[in-house]
């Protein structure tokens, strides 16, 4: 239960947990979120699960841990097939005062119909159709089940004050009457979104400009069911990669769980998704208090939004960048290699935090890393283990090495510099070696030079 005020923000985000959250879904729920907590609202979590054919509780779960990753925390959480009830209850009230009329096509006649008006250049608009009360009886004595929809008031426009876009008018002869309950008795989307923003008190909604034609059916519902001071909206644009909006059919690199698999931290996520298409810079926060500056709606775009996941990882690195050790220590507790100085050595050589097992490995781990290209590069790194200077190697070390090495090899530069490189490291770029190898023991180093 949440205790409201008179004048509290409420917001919600409700995914259907029909696959997995990706960018679009997070940016729509960070927006909501934002604005609710910079002026101190409540924010509610709904599971929109009535298509029951498609809802995986699976889903449900990724759901809830990527927004906890994320740190979007929720005031009161529900799913709407805990509150079938309601909706047939508001159900029995729109057929009492005439919103609500039974429908007894067939999918096939439905598709027919909307091809027939497509072919005569109409838009494919629900036509309604009389059916006389012993015609109903007919058809369900004949175990024809009716589905349910909305009649639609055609007399006046559909206008609201959009947050972000201004006036909006929308024709309803535009609009289909919109199905809110299924034949089998089941409602839809557009009845149970209506019922439970009006029942949890729903001052504010942000969601994407696809929602538009929704938006303007929602308001006519409302009115049909006494509710004056409706939801004040907010559409957004959609995120696009190229020309395709994402979805959560657009595969790996959109999604969260693939995001943080991959090593994206999640306030790069954050901070990405809440600035993009605003007028802000887009830079990387670490607390997610400090995005309440979105709470400006004005500041966001009307225009498409280009997601781009190599901004993602530059982002990313410059975040890794900014990182104290105090700030990363906690991730590393049990390992005693991860030290102040281990730290501040690689996070300028990284991009994402799973690259930090992999130095670990380098500077710690017998393991293979590099095949020396010819016999004569094999030679050579062996002189180079038999030359390397006795005790602890630290940062002093490498440059007498390096004379010692040229000393007794007739190389020097590229070809001295960088068999060493790629033998002690398995890359051909990276760190200063000096300080490399101040992080590995004298015998790492000499396996790793005759590993061949």
């Amino acid at each position: 239960m949440i205790i409201i005020s008179i004048f509290m923000i409420i917001s919600r985000f409700a995914p259907s947990p029909t696959g997995l959250l990706h960018i679009g879904n997070i940016r729509i729920a960070l927006l909501n979120w934002i604005y609710t907590k910079s002026f101190n609202g409540k924010f509610i979590l709904r599971i929109d699960d009535t298509d029951k054919d498609r809802s995986n509780k699976n889903f449900e779960d990724k759901i809830i841990e990527d927004l906890i990753w994320l740190g979007i925390e929720w005031d009161l959480f529900f799913r709407q097939s805990e509150r079938n009830n309601r909706y047939l209850d508001i159900k029995e009230e729109l057929i009492r005062s005439g919103y609500l009329y039974p429908c007894f096509e067939t999918k096939d006649e439905l598709i027919n119909e909307r091809n027939m008006l497509r072919k005569n250049g109409k838009p494919p608009i629900y036509i309604r159709k009389y059916i006389s009360n012993n015609k109903k009886n007919e058809l369900i004595s004949l175990g024809i089940k009716p589905y349910w929809r909305f009649k639609i008031d055609y007399d006046e426009d559909i206008i609201w004050n959009d947050m972000i876009r201004g006036e909006i008018k929308i024709d309803p002869k535009t609009i289909s009457d919109p199905i809110l309950f299924k034949e089998n008795g089941d409602p839809t989307y557009t009845i149970c979104t209506v019922v439970d923003d009006m029942d949890h008190n729903i001052t504010n909604i942000i969601r994407g400009e696809d929602h538009l034609t929704n938006s303007a059916t929602h308001i006519k519902i409302f009115s049909a069911l006494g509710v004056k001071n409706y939801p004040k909206l907010a559409h957004i644009p959609l995120v696009y990669n190229k020309e395709t909006d994402i979805s959560k059919r657009s595969g790996g690199g959109f999604d969260i769980k693939s995001l943080r698999e991959s090593g994206i931290e999640s306030m790069v996520i954050n901070s990405m998704m809440a600035l993009i298409g605003t007028s802000y810079d887009i830079k990387p926060y670490k607390n997610i208090s400090d995005l309440f500056m979105i709470s400006d709606l004005n500041k966001i775009s009307k225009s498409r939004i280009l997601y781009n996941r190599n901004d993602l990882d530059i982002l990313n690195e410059k975040y890794i960048k900014s990182l104290s050790y105090n700030e990363i220590k906690k991730r590393f507790n049990n390992i005693p290699e991860f030290t102040h100085d281990f730290w501040e050595f690689i996070k300028n050589n990284i991009k994402n935090i799973n690259e930090v097992d992999e130095w670990l490995k380098i500077c710690n781990k017998k393991v293979f890393l590099y095949s020396p290209k010819d016999k004569e590069e094999k030679i050579f790194l062996d002189l180079c283990a038999s030359l390397l200077p006795e005790g602890i190697p630290d940062k002093s070390t490498w440059n007498i090495w390096m004379e010692k090495i040229k000393k007794f090899s007739d190389r020097s530069g590229k070809n001295l510099f960088m068999p060493l490189r790629l033998s002690l490291s398995g890359k051909d770029k990276g760190p200063e070696m000096k300080i490399l190898i101040s992080f590995m023991s004298r015998d790492l180093i000499i396996y790793r030079l005759r590993l061949f």
